[in-house]
């Protein structure tokens, strides 16, 4: 079982993530998130300098984290 405050810090950062996309805050973006970072988002892989490139052009309507899959960590 994950502690409470590692589970927290995960779903801020998360937010916080997914804040600065909708914004398309590629600076907001870049600080959250590592050059070498795996995303996989849509079914596709990819890393995280590659999809900072990528949220210039997002268009997100809305998003909602439900559950935080804190046991991997």
């Amino acid at each position: 079982m994950i502690d409470k405050n590692r589970e927290e810090l995960i779903f801020t950062k998360e937010y916080d993530m997914w804040k600065a996309a909708s914004k398309r805050d590629v600076a907001a973006f870049k600080e959250l998130v590592a050059d070498d970072a795996i995303m996989i988002c849509g079914g596709y892989r990819c890393l995280g300098a590659e999809y900072t490139e990528y949220i210039k052009d997002f268009y997100i309507s809305g998003y909602k984290i439900t559950k935080v899959l804190s046991d991997y960590f």
